[in-house]
């Protein structure tokens, strides 16, 4: 697995690529199957490649979003403002 921190996964082709790859090493249950089909179409899975280029300017404006909206509801996940692979005994991505 290719190690990133996650703070460098900011950009919409860093974070959705970064989360193809865990989908391929982590892959989703199969009662997930109507999910995944739904990201498939987004380029978000096992094997696939995201590309921004390939979304309207709108949707891209929203995707462009996503990855520090992510980054913040973890970090309100985990009550404090540290990244989950910050905490001691956590592995670094």
């Amino acid at each position: 697995m290719n190690q990133s921190s996650p703070s460098s996964i900011t950009t919409p082709k860093t974070f959705f690529n970064k989360l193809n790859q865990l989908i391929a090493d982590f892959p989703p249950a199969k009662a997930d199957s109507n999910i995944n089909n739904k990201m498939g179409a987004l380029g978000i899975g096992a094997g696939k490649k995201f590309n921004l280029a390939d979304f309207d300017t709108t949707t891209q404006s929203i995707l462009k979003t996503i990855p520090a909206f992510i980054h913040s509801e973890l970090r309100v996940a985990a009550g404090s403002k540290c990244l989950l692979s910050e905490l001691p005994g956590r592995r670094k991505w």
